[in-house]
Order: structure tokens, then sequence, then C-alpha cells
């Protein structure tokens, strides 16, 4: 079985679609997703990310169907390479995407994969 790492946006409910160009603004906004790690993972994993100054981050998970079943605050982060640890223990097998947010709204996605 061959998992592989995607980005693409979630919407969110009642949300207003992306712009055009959105990508390549949260690129420009320095925050860059650097995928999960352990992936897929079993009672927690690692979101990796890139900044390139110090933000206030939070991590959210959904599930397939588009629905937020966790959040976390990752607090303060200073530029450079980072991870926010999610617990997946209370989650059920499968694909969920996570959405890292920056304060300023700069926000990049991912997969992960949870197995029991």
């Amino acid at each position: 079985m061959l998992l592989c790492e995607s980005h693409y946006d979630v919407p969110s409910v009642g949300a207003p679609p992306p712009a055009p160009g959105a990508r390549a603004r949260q690129i420009r906004d320095g925050l860059r997703a650097l995928g999960t790690a352990p992936n897929p993972a079993t009672d927690r994993t690692q979101v990796r990310f890139s900044l390139d100054r110090t933000a206030e981050v939070t991590v959210e998970v959904f599930d397939v169907l588009g629905r937020l079943v966790q959040t976390i605050d990752g607090g303060a982060q200073v530029a450079g390479e980072r991870a926010i640890t999610v617990d997946t223990a209370g989650l059920s097998t499968g694909a969920y995407i996570y959405r890292v947010r920056l304060d300023d709204g700069a926000a990049v996605t991912g997969r992960m994969m949870v197995v029991r």
C-alpha cells in the first residue's frame, strides 16, 4: 500500500471559496507544510511545517466529510521548521485532512492516515 502526502484546500462550512492564487500566496506568506510523521499514525503524529517568522499557530484536523474533529492550539511558534503533536488515539481508522493556520490567516493543508 502506497501512502503519499497530498496538499489541498479544505473548505470550511460557510466559508467562501479560496481566491485564485491562494496557494501561491500561502507560500509567499512564509508557511509551508512538511508533512506528518509517522504517517500512517496509530496513537499520535507530528504535523511538521516551516515558518519564516514568529506566528500564533493552530492545527485543525478534519474527517473526509469535512467535519472538524480536533483543534490544537500550537501557541506562538518562532521561525524555522516546527512540529505540533496531534493525538490520534481517539480517531477512527481512516484518512484525515489537517490544516495549519496562522493568526494572519495564512494556511496550508495536508493528508494523514490513522490505522489501528
